[in-house]
């Protein structure tokens, strides 16, 4: 049986007195098997902070695959 492991990030973003916001959360099954669990990756304001924060999240995936 292969292990398939896979996660979901759901990035939501708005604007607060025009300056942007966005939170991300990682939603996906913890490692031992227990039920899904919904975590918050990060808060960002601006767009770099939010592709860094993705870039982040999803390097400690691929790395959780090793």
């Amino acid at each position: 049986m292969t292990d398939d492991r896979s996660a979901v990030l759901l990035i939501r973003v708005w604007l607060d007195d025009d300056a942007l916001r966005a939170r991300l959360t990682a939603i996906g099954p913890q490692g031992d098997g227990a039920p899904v669990e919904e975590t918050v990756v990060a808060v960002a304001a601006s767009p770099r902070d939010v592709l860094t924060a993705v870039e982040a999240w999803l390097a400690d995936f691929v790395r959780g695959a090793d």
